[in-house]
């Protein structure tokens, strides 16, 4: 998950369906994404 089109997808998914969201840390993954160093790896 290193695309950056799909990490938006879930940044807004998860605006929409997750009430614990926390959109201030997701915007340091999304600065990220797209770079060859960076891995989302989902978790448990």
């Amino acid at each position: 998950m290193r695309n950056r089109n799909t990490i938006e997808y879930l940044g807004i998914w998860e605006q929409l369906y997750n009430r614990d969201f926390k959109p201030t840390e997701f915007e340091g993954f999304r600065l990220q994404a797209g770079l060859n160093a960076f891995t989302l790896s989902p978790a448990v």
